[in-house]
């Protein structure tokens, strides 16, 4: 039996990321995610990978396009407001059918004062987009060997 091992959730998830052959990841550090930049910050260069703290969460897509499109394995990590900065190299990504994993984390209000969350306007990318509601779902859906998914998106729940 493989022995277990208690880790921070954006842990494992990035830990899944780097055992599913991610070798690059650029990103800027906002919260909630900023505990996979940190993780990875380390883990890349352990692995051999290539870690980048973008200067914007725009930066950071484009940084995986061109890493995507010289065949990297390449991820990035945002929030909501990330998120709305990335959709021209989201868009582009997607024009130019290269992949990338990009992880989406949801803050639990939207800023507006309503009480909902930040994830209500990000819903138009037709691409794989998998969705999980705990930790074990985070890592089981990162390490999913099944075509490296476009994006992954998680909650606190």
């Amino acid at each position: 039996m493989a022995k277990k091992q208690v880790m921070e959730g954006n842990a494992a998830l990035a830990e899944a990321a780097v055992r599913g052959d991610c070798r690059f990841f650029a990103g800027y550090p906002i919260t909630p995610q900023s505990t996979i930049t940190e993780y990875l910050s380390s883990r890349m260069f352990e692995v051999g990978g290539t870690f980048i703290q973008a200067e914007s969460e725009i930066g950071s897509v484009f940084m995986v396009q061109g890493a995507s499109a010289v065949g990297a394995r390449a991820m990035t990590a945002t929030s909501g407001q990330g998120f709305s900065l990335m959709t021209e190299g989201m868009s582009m990504l997607n024009a130019q059918d290269f992949p990338a994993v990009i992880k989406r984390m949801s803050r639990p209000g939207d800023g507006a004062g309503d009480g909902g969350s930040d994830l209500r306007g990000v819903r138009f990318f037709p691409e794989i987009l998998l969705s999980c509601d705990h930790t074990d779902g985070r890592y089981a859906r990162t390490d999913d060997g099944s075509g490296y998914p476009a994006g992954i998106q998680g909650t606190f729940g």
